[in-house]
């Protein structure tokens, strides 16, 4: 939150003492000091003199929850950033339901799908599902063209080579299944897990939908066989590829500098951060059934992060039933891997639940570090503050920035005119807002909301405006200043 002092009137502590002694028909005396007065008459309770000079505060950064405290406080001048041009971050596709449209514009999309444009096509160009245009095309009986399924809105994801991109190829090897539908000629990538929030953040990558599964789990599937075949040359990715990792492949072509987003998405996948109280047990665990894998995974993690060689300890039955572990127990060492992996924490991509679990092992503040570094980067790009609260439950936090950025998303897609796309955006959105009061009135809000009672945000807010008007008109502020600042 930034606050600047735009305006004052000049010489105020002379224009408020002139006027006290028009009333008093008192003259200043040889070596009167300016502000005697003043003082004199805030202490005896006559304020009225103090409204004759006027400041003017620029407050830029705050949310709307402090602006509509702050207006409450009816004798002053308020200018306010209109919600219909909140400047937030690029949403993705909101899925609007076809019911919305007209029949005349049912009709455009119609016409476009007749000459040649694509579902896919008309869905990016009007950021509308693509699901969507085929329901509205299918009500208006159009002649449906033989169709090779979702192609996706993002299918060069992985080529990007992002941090995000070798998160998701690690979910993927541990955690997703690959499919070839050779009767239909469908290729499909799908992820499958119980936390819906995480799967709603991969699906909003692809713009594609998510299921609920008879098993109670979440999934989502990415129709693309571009995607499938990038997956499958480059980094040997097969469905089943539990029982055949290609090593080669995924150390030449994942870059070292990316290798801890990599194993991040592993961790996510099949990974687990574990500390029981009762015998005080505690380690970080990667699961797989391939025991290559779980050796190339030692020989980086000890190299990254300078910790020891581990060995591999086998569980279940045998053969092709038998699981591998790679365990970390000693603290330093598993403090050292979360910081390797978290080195690039990004909200875009996040399982909260091992995240928070890992929090527990974070005795110096790093991760924690990371975290309000990656919710500073959230309050820039989406233009919205988080309460400091948040930060005493991690789960109140995530949810926070979940729903934020759903309503940013509604907000920036919409098809709704501006005036009623403002609903959606949540009290903690940005503002900026400019207040124009007299000193008397700002002496009454420094009054109310300088108090330790006061909500922190308006709180803030009024004690850097008390200081900088203290260094103005002293005078006026300065049994305020006394009783809240000094």
């Amino acid at each position: 939150m930034k606050i600047d002092l735009i305006a004052i009137t000049p010489n105020a502590e002379e224009v408020i003492e002139n006027a006290a002694r028009t009333c008093y028909q008192s003259k200043p005396g040889e070596k009167h000091v300016i502000g005697d007065l003043i003082l004199r008459l805030i202490k005896s309770g006559h304020h009225s003199v103090l409204e004759h000079a006027y400041a003017t505060f620029r407050i830029n950064g705050c949310s709307r929850s402090m602006t509509h405290q702050l207006v409450r406080h009816r004798l002053m001048a308020v200018s306010q950033e209109s919600q219909r041009y909140v400047d937030g971050a690029k949403g993705g596709y909101y899925k609007t339901p076809w019911s919305l449209f007209t029949q005349e514009e049912e009709s455009y999309f119609c016409d476009l799908y007749r000459s040649k444009w694509s579902i896919n096509d008309i869905a990016k160009e009007f950021h509308i599902n693509d699901e969507t245009i085929r329901q509205i095309l299918l009500r208006n009986d159009c002649d449906m063209r033989k169709r090779n399924h979702f192609k996706g809105v993002n299918e060069d994801f992985f080529e990007r080579n992002t941090a995000l991109s070798y998160q998701l190829l690690g979910l993927i090897f541990t955690d997703g299944c690959l499919f070839y539908d050779k009767k239909n000629n469908s290729h499909r990538i799908t992820i499958k897990m119980k936390d819906k929030y995480y799967i709603e953040q991969i699906a909003r990558f692809f713009d594609v939908t998510v299921n609920n599964t008879t098993e109670g789990l979440f999934s989502t599937s990415i129709h693309s066989k571009r995607i499938f075949d990038y997956l499958v040359d480059k980094y040997g990715c097969l469905p089943r590829k539990t029982h055949g990792f290609p090593i080669d492949l995924i150390e030449k072509n994942i870059p070292r500098n990316m290798l801890h987003s990599f194993f991040l998405g592993v961790f996510e996948g099949d990974g687990c951060v574990y500390w029981y109280d009762k015998n005080n047990k505690k380690g970080i665990d990667f699961t797989s059934s391939n025991v290559d894998f779980l050796q190339f995974a030692n020989k980086v993690i000890s190299e990254q992060c300078q910790v020891g060689v581990r060995k591999i300890k086998v569980s279940g039955g045998k053969g092709k039933n038998e699981c591998y572990h790679l365990v970390y127990q000693s603290e330093e060492d598993i403090r050292r891997i979360l910081y390797w992996m978290y080195s690039d924490l990004d909200f875009n991509l996040c399982l909260y639940r091992k995240l928070i679990r890992s929090f527990r092992f974070d005795n110096d503040r790093y991760l924690f570090n990371k975290i309000i570094s990656a919710v500073e980067k959230f309050q820039k790009s989406y233009k919205t503050v988080v309460p400091m609260s948040f930060y005493n439950n991690m789960m109140d936090l995530f949810y926070y920035i979940e729903s934020t950025k759903n309503c940013f998303d509604f907000y920036k897609t919409s098809r709704q005119k501006k005036e009623d796309r403002r609903f959606a955006l949540n009290i903690g959105s940005s503002s900026e807002i400019v207040i124009s009061a007299n000193m008397r009135e700002f002496r009454h809000i420094f009054e109310v909301r300088c108090s330790k009672h006061a909500q922190w945000e308006i709180r803030n807010a009024s004690m850097e405006m008390l200081k900088q008007l203290y260094g103005k008109v002293p005078s006026v502020f300065e049994d305020l200043v006394e009783k809240y600042i000094s």
